[in-house]
This record gives C-alpha cells, sequence and structure tokens, in this order.
C-alpha cells in the first residue's frame, strides 16, 4: 500500500505554485502570516524528512510523492493539513530527498529519547563486554593451535543460551559441524576429546556425552552450517535474509582470486554490506608467521594489528579486532592449559583492552583465571565493570 502525502509539482507547477507567483504572494503577506508561514515551513520540512526518513521506501508518479509501509499513513495525516501557500511545491524543491543527514538526526534523538543504544552479543563470562554485536565487524587473529575456533563456537553456544532470539550461520571452511559439536561436547561433558574421536568410551562417559548433547540440541536448530563451495556468492545464497550471527572460519579462506590483498579487500567489503543489512560478523583471521626470538615456530606471544595477513584491508574495515596471544602455560607441569590474552588492537567504538584468559586445550574450554590468580593485566579484575560493559 503506497500513501501520497505531498503534491511536488515537480513536472509542471500549476499557476498558483509557481515560484514566481509564490514570490509575489509572500511580498503581499503581512508580518504575521510571513511568521506563520515561515513556522508551517519549517514544521512541515521537518515532518517530510521524517516521513522519508521511517517509511520503508518512497517514490515519484507525476506530481505525487508516495511514501510506501512503515510509519507513511501516519506521517501523511500530519503532513496534509500543512499544505497551505502552496509551500509544499517549494518545500521538495529546497530539499534533496537523498540526503538524510537532518532526518538520520531526527532519528538518533528519537531513538536516545526512547534510551536505545548500542547492542552487543551477550555471551556471559569470559567475553562479557567481547565487541561483537548487530551491525559490527569483529575479527579475531591467531595463530596455528591457539584457539581461535575453540573460543568462537564457545561464544556461539553461549550466545545462543543466553539469546533465544539470535540464529547463526556457520561459514567454516576448514571444520566439518560435526566435529565442532564433537567439541563442544568435549567442553560441556569433561570427556577427553580422545576418548570422543576413536569412541573409546565407558557407560558413565557416554551418559556424560548424552547430557551434553541433550542440552545442544535446542541450540541447534538456531545454527545453519554453510555447504560446500565455500565462496562468497555461495555464502550469500545461503545466508539467509534473516540476519543474525555469522561466523566465518576463516576470512582468507573465503578471499577470491590471485591477489590476497585485493581477495581480502572484496571479503571485507562484503561483510560490510552484511553488517549494513543487520548482521553481526564474528570473521576469524590467519596471522603471519612471525619466527620466535629462538628463530623457530610462530612467535604467538607478540602480535601486532600488523600480524594479520593483509592486515591494511582488516584494519580498515573491521569495527574491532582482537589476537589471541598464547603465553604459554599456566604450570609447567601441565604444558596442555595455558595462560592466552585476548588483546583488543582495534576498537572503532570504544577502548582497547586487555584481557587475560585460561586455554584448557583437552576440555576446549576458555574460562577466566580463578580469582587469586595473578594477572599481568590489572583492569582483568574489573572485567564486568570495564569500558566493555
Amino acid at each position: 500500500m503506497t500513501t501520497p502525502i505531498i503534491r511536488t509539482e515537480q513536472s509542471q507547477p500549476t499557476d498558483s505554485c509557481h515560484p514566481s507567483k509564490m514570490r509575489e504572494r509572500w511580498r503581499t503577506m503581512t508580518p504575521e502570516q510571513r511568521e506563520r508561514a515561515d513556522e508551517t515551513r519549517a514544521k512541515q520540512e521537518r515532518l517530510v524528512l521524517q516521513a522519508i526518513t521511517y517509511s520503508e521506501s518512497f517514490y515519484f508518479e507525476g506530481d505525487w510523492l508516495h511514501l510506501v509501509g512503515g510509519r507513511a499513513e501516519e506521517f501523511s495525516q500530519k503532513i496534509l493539513p500543512l499544505n497551505q501557500f502552496g509551500l509544499a511545491a517549494l518545500l521538495l524543491q529546497d530539499i534533496d530527498l537523498r540526503n538524510r543527514s537532518t532526518a538520520t538526526l531526527h532519528q538518533l534523538v528519537d531513538r536516545l529519547e526512547r534510551r536505545e543504544g548500542d547492542v552487543l552479543y551477550d555471551a556471559g563470562s569470559p567475553f562479557r563486554g567481547f565487541e561483537c554485536g548487530p551491525k559490527k565487524i569483529t575479527i579475531a587473529g591467531a595463530g596455528p593451535g591457539a584457539g581461535k575456533t575453540a573460543m568462537a563456537m564457545q561464544f556461539v553456544f553461549q550466545l545462543l543460551e543466553n539469546d533465544p532470539k539470535v540464529r547463526v550461520f556457520l561459514a567454516n571452511a576448514e571444520t566439518d559441524f560435526e566435529k565442532l559439536l564433537e567439541r563442544e561436547i568435549t567442553r560441556r561433558s569433561g570427556v577427553p576429546a580422545r576418548a570422543i574421536r576413536f569412541a573409546d568410551l565407558t557407560d558413565e562417559q557416554f551418559n556424560e556425552i548424552k547430557a551434553a548433547a541433550d542440552q545442544i540440541e535446542p541450540l541447534c536448530k538456531r545454527i545453519e552450517s554453510m555447504q560446500p563451495p565455500f565462496t562468497l556468492d555461495s555464502l550469500e545464497k545461503q545466508c539467509g535474509e534473516d540476519p543474525g550471527l555469522l561466523v566465518l572460519d576463516y576470512l582468507q579462506k573465503f578471499s577470491p582470486g590471485d591477489d590476497p590483498r585485493l581477495g581480502t579487500n572484496t571479503v571485507m567489503a562484503e561483510l560490510r554490506h552484511m553488517a549494513s543489512q543487520g548482521w553481526g560478523v564474528l570473521a576469524l583471521s590467519s596471522t603471519t608467521r612471525a619466527k620466535s626470538k629462538n628463530g623457530t615456530g610462530h612467535d604467538a606471544a607478540n602480535l601486532s594489528m600488523a600480524s594479520f595477513k593483509e592486515s591494511g584491508e582488516i584494519e580498515f574495515n573491521a569495527d574491532a579486532a582482537y589476537l589471541v596471544k598464547n603465553h604459554g602455560p599456566v604450570d609447567q607441569d601441565d604444558p596442555y592449559v595455558d595462560r592466552v590474552v585476548l588483546d583488543c588492537v582495534k576498537n572503532r567504538h570504544g577502548v582497547c583492552q586487555k584481557h587475560e584468559l585460561i586455554f584448557d586445550k583437552p576440555r576446549m574450554a576458555f574460562e577466566r583465571p580463578l580469582v587469586g590468580d595473578a594477572s599481568p593485566f590489572e583492569e582483568f579484575a574489573d572485567w564486568s565493570e570495564s569500558a566493555f560493559a
């Protein structure tokens, strides 16, 4: 349904609304009439701009401006009584309908009056305040084996538990969904990953797995997993129109063409488009293989923004960027539990902070350090009250 709200006279103005006639009428007005006309014009301009903003779309048909959907009917009733002195004709000649700056300002003030602020996904501890939410692109980078996929999937399942409305689209070009479920069952049940992998289970362990699967089942109904081919065209076709959280693992795998820089730029442009449609994007990224101090391996403790592969494209397009830095075992006697720093190296909307986590590799779980554990980052002790929260 469309609602014609204003006679634009854009094609051939009638004599009464012709600019020359309007100027002549203006000269004959009394000061009180001019003041009243100015007030009417200002009010009408404000309402027209708001009407365009709050309607789904608008178009011209002959001399009429039509609004489609949204709050079109409401605004038409406010605007029509103001069509005095032929002001509508000059109004739409003066307003560039493609420039919505003023309307955007009004929309911002209206939103703040309703106390509607920015939104971050709530996945609970240890992710409170993690800069990831609707209409945002968040990049998380790490070296091989640092646990970036495990962290992303823990974030996903905890988010699904905390938010019954969110849906998740998983675009994992490296690991099939069954393997991801194995890891989540390991995290929830405590049954060793190796035992699950080879089905070398006791009856008690299988019962624990069944209990974990029962917890996961309702969450899986809101997860869609991408199927091959893992390309940008296929991603756009498969993810659907209802926006939710998109998890891309990992970003460079979706890069088209032979030029890594141009390919990454293409991926980031597509992610930006999806974010503008309401998607929250969590994209995992590989990092460059800088050597450690002893000249061997991957220096997982000293990553920086430049460590992202094709870091320029990521830096310019991401709303937030994190690096997962592995600082080695918590206890030298247990090489499988690492101290990890989640380092925010870019935050377009706030401050960058570092937070320390514990990565329990056998359980595929990230946790906060126990109270009383030494932490080199003072702000971690105030995680829940940080600038993120």
